[in-house]
């Protein structure tokens, strides 16, 4: 299969959607473009908003990817409120097809066809290039995808892992963890993991101290400000905590798969905390699994490059379709609907 040009592709977050065009050849037209999901009632409208309307109407392809599991549309973002229906794209746009694939199955698209050279390495040996890759990515919610080599091509499985249960270790965790919000009677990993999950850790630390403003919200950009300022003592262990909890499950990943060829890190709360993960608490905690800390130094972790890497992953694809096996992505046309899982 190949995609008809020229295109728009997509990265469909929980809180942000960035687009790009490409031209008849497959390569950047212009730009990527970024929209507020909170600004626009649907994907249509932000669409029509970024691009135009007399622009659309040479536009053949919509490739996205969306921050939701995918299997039969239409899809529910995890996070947002837009509800994504290709049947309704195509009938208000003029879309010849549009094509879904799961968000961060296009952060995996990144980390093989992007450059080792534009990531930052956070210890451990060189990657083997043919070797299992896991992608992480805190930022509204926290996606997950296991990248494997298979004989002539690279498949990409997008997974629910940030859904898993995450339990104390330290006998302050042991404290905390009783004033954390959770979902139904457990605590999933993203419930500390993310935007919200930020949000989640300091609201408990207040409530463990009984701090005055302990039923007071604030936001993960506010938590990160005043961690950075330094101005908040819980504000600042809310962020190590956050960072240690990340750099656990990374190594569970990397023990689960045997990561070899890397644990990358996308996102947009990565960006942020740079700082933060490439620090030495960040590798000790991903390393600190008895009996296996030896194998674990030798893994690499990767901070994947600014900018738009879902985006380039995606073009990529769009470019050399053959070249990646995607598990779970809905294809449909005006002619006929097709699923491949």
């Amino acid at each position: 299969m190949t995609i008809a040009l020229p295109a728009v592709i997509g990265d469909i977050g929980g809180t942000n959607s960035r687009f790009q065009l490409l031209g008849p050849d497959g390569e950047a037209a212009d730009v990527p473009v970024s929209r507020l999901n909170r600004d626009h009632v649907s994907i249509s409208d932000a669409l029509l908003s970024a691009f135009g309307s007399e622009v659309l109407l040479g536009v053949k392809s919509l490739v996205i990817a969306v921050a939701c599991p995918v299997q039969d549309p239409p899809f529910r973002l995890t996070n947002a409120m837009w509800v994504i229906d290709p049947e309704e794209i195509m009938g208000r746009l003029g879309f010849e097809a549009v094509h879904v694939m799961n968000d961060f199955v296009a952060q995996g698209l990144a980390c093989v066809s992007l450059d080792v050279s534009q990531m930052g390495q956070i210890g451990g040996l060189p990657r083997d290039p043919s070797g299992p890759r896991v992608v992480v990515g805190p930022g509204t919610g926290l996606g997950v995808a296991q990248v494997l080599r298979t004989r002539d091509s690279w498949m990409i499985v997008p997974g629910e892992g940030s859904h898993v249960d995450l339990g104390p270790r330290t006998d302050r965790e042991f404290a905390l963890w009783p004033h954390l919000e959770m979902r139904g009677c457990r605590l999933e990993v993203e419930m500390a993991v993310s935007g919200q999950g930020l949000e989640n850790l300091y609201r408990g630390l207040k409530r463990l101290e009984n701090r005055a403003d302990r039923d007071t919200a604030a936001t993960a950009e506010e938590v990160t400000r005043r961690a950075s300022e330094g101005s908040d003592a819980l504000a600042l262990e809310a962020v190590a905590l956050f960072t240690t909890i990340l750099a656990r499950f990374c190594g569970d990943l990397a023990l689960l798969t045997l990561a070899r060829g890397g644990v990358y890190l996308a996102g947009g709360m990565t960006r942020h905390f740079t700082g933060a993960v490439s620090g030495p608490a960040f590798r000790e905690a991903f390393e600190d699994k008895p009996p296996f800390s030896a194998l674990m130094a030798e893994i690499p972790v990767y901070v994947m490059p600014k900018g738009n890497p879902a985006l380039d992953g995606i073009a990529a694809h769009v470019r050399d379709w053959g070249a990646f096996d995607i598990d779970h992505a809905v294809h449909v046309t005006r002619k006929n609907r097709e699923t491949a899982s």
